[in-house]
């Protein structure tokens, strides 16, 4: 019989506990509906190309992924100040398109810390990714989400083709790539001119 091996995907690393969601559990690993996406050359966020995973890296300073196999996570350098005050976000996210399509990047904050990305507030931050345009910064604008709540949280943002695959933070993509983050919300008491 003649069968196809492919390459494992790309996998994200925030931390995931448990099946399900809820605060520092995200469904992040292959067993839990986890975000994976098939690995296609000249299509990555930042400037590294993602290095395929085996479905169960995850840890609470979403760094599991960095430390095996290679650092790929490089998309995001400079994660953005958010605390109570914090009514908008614009985070430059750099990504990589080298090929002859069009893409979508997409990204996510958990300003509630509940462990989902699709809350009640929590809008998303699209933007187009033109064909052949090689390496580039983009901004992703967060507005319209509640007030954050202070403590841990987490960034997840992804890349394809197909903006359908990428409309939800889980979920398999046919191309691209994923990367998690981990940043902490200040009370915004003291911090007056350091919101994002």
């Amino acid at each position: 019989y003649q069968i196809t091996i492919t390459a494992a995907p790309d996998y994200g690393d925030a931390p995931d506990t448990g099946p399900g969601t809820g605060t520092g559990n995200y469904q992040t690993v292959g067993s839990d509906n986890g975000p994976s996406h098939v690995i296609v050359s000249g299509l990555n966020l930042g400037n590294v190309a993602p290095d395929a995973d085996p479905a169960t890296l995850q840890n609470a300073a979403a760094t599991a992924d960095n430390s095996t196999n290679i650092n790929d996570e490089d998309g995001i350098s400079t994660l953005p100040v958010v605390n109570t005050g914090t009514t908008s976000v614009a985070m430059t996210v750099r990504a990589t398109n080298s090929t002859a399509t069009a893409a979508t990047l997409i990204c996510w904050i958990d300003f509630n810390r509940d462990g989902d990305f699709t809350g009640t507030g929590e809008p998303s931050a699209s933007v187009a990714v033109p064909a052949s345009s090689g390496g580039a910064n983009y901004t992703a604008n967060f507005t319209g989400f509640a007030t954050p709540a202070v403590g841990a949280t987490y960034i997840r943002c992804r890349i394809a083709f197909v903006a359908g695959e990428v409309a939800n933070p889980t979920g398999a993509a046919a191309s691209g790539e994923v990367e998690d983050y981990r940043i902490d919300q200040a009370l915004a008491v003291g911090l007056a001119g350091f919101n994002a």
